[in-house]
């Protein structure tokens, strides 16, 4: 049995979570933009295999998992947010 066929469910299933993850709006820009600083590309390029990946058109890399997973467990702050822990440091 190759390595894609015992990965592939668990693939089919992140992939369904990124997708849940991804809904809201800007989140793949914002992914792409993270993923740019990172692996280096353009913003559009990485949005384009987010999509690609989502679609089934193409497969990430287990490494590329790993890290995009990283990535969506960061918390993100809003302007808001920062202005807020700036206000609690004086």
């Amino acid at each position: 049995m190759s390595q894609s066929s015992i990965d592939r469910p668990y693939v089919q299933t992140w992939l369904k979570r990124l997708g849940r993850q991804l809904r809201g709006s800007g989140r793949v820009s914002q992914l792409a933009f993270s993923l740019t600083q990172h692996h280096g590309g353009s913003q559009d390029e990485w949005s384009q295999r987010l999509r690609e990946f989502l679609s089934g058109e193409r497969m990430p890399t287990v490494d590329l998992i790993a890290n995009i997973d990283r990535l969506m467990a960061k918390p993100l702050r809003s302007k808001s947010d920062a202005g807020e822990s700036q206000g609690l440091l004086l």
